[in-house]
């Protein structure tokens, strides 16, 4: 038996239609966008147009990008000191991994930006929130929690939640994943305070969600 169409995918089928056209006695696509901009919550409702963009995006070949962890810092330094022919990783081959490697993350953020229309309303909203709330890097934390929501899984693992069997490319052991502790997902970056965004992206769409439903019974 087919499952009905959740109210996110009801959205995302919506925001993409040919036809909005309003009838009377019948439930459209134009009906549930005007429920939407009804909605309790114009930021939850904005976070679900930005996950349906995600989902066009992430099928077009988009990926969220991560910043670079340490070992990925030092395994390029390790990289330019033997192009150098240095005998040792020195200072200024650790500062120019840095560079190049921060520099390509915000090239593939700016990437991203470009694939997620959606995204700076998002962000502007949730890093003044957090910027209410008392979060002294607002900007950065609201980015790296809108990115977090749109695609949790655990990057070490690949949300397997296990991990591979030495020297295997596919077989798991029963070993949890070190990064995520078996969940496969990855946990909210920024603590606390990343935590308490990501809840509070959560509430909202909850709450835009039950204003559609609500809003739509009353076009039946």
């Amino acid at each position: 038996m087919t499952e009905a169409p959740t109210t996110q995918e009801q959205y995302a089928c919506a925001i993409h239609s040919m036809s909005l056209r309003v009838e009377a006695g019948r439930q459209g696509d134009a009906d549930l966008l005007i429920a939407a901009g009804w909605s309790k919550s114009r930021f939850g409702a904005v976070m679900m147009r930005l996950h349906s963009e995600w989902d066009s995006a992430e099928r077009r070949g988009c990926r969220i990008p991560r910043k670079p962890n340490r070992k990925q810092i030092s395994l390029k330094a390790q990289e330019i000191a033997r192009h150098a022919r240095a005998e040792t990783v020195e200072q200024v081959h650790s500062d120019q991994a840095k560079a190049e490697m921060a520099a390509a993350y915000e090239q593939e953020l700016k990437e991203t930006m470009r694939a997620l229309k959606s995204l700076p309303a998002a962000r502007l909203h949730l890093s003044i929130k957090l910027a209410m709330d008392g979060c002294q890097s607002a900007e950065e934390m609201a980015a790296a929690v809108l990115l977090h929501w749109l695609h949790p899984t655990c990057p070490a693992c690949c949300g397997r939640k296990f991990q591979l069997v030495k020297w295997s490319e596919d077989e798991l052991s029963d070993q949890a994943c070190g990064g995520c502790g078996g969940s496969g997902q990855a946990p909210v970056p920024g603590g606390e305070a990343g935590k308490a965004g990501a809840n509070y992206i959560d509430d909202c769409v909850g709450i835009a969600r039950q204003s559609i439903r609500d809003k739509l019974r009353h076009t039946r």
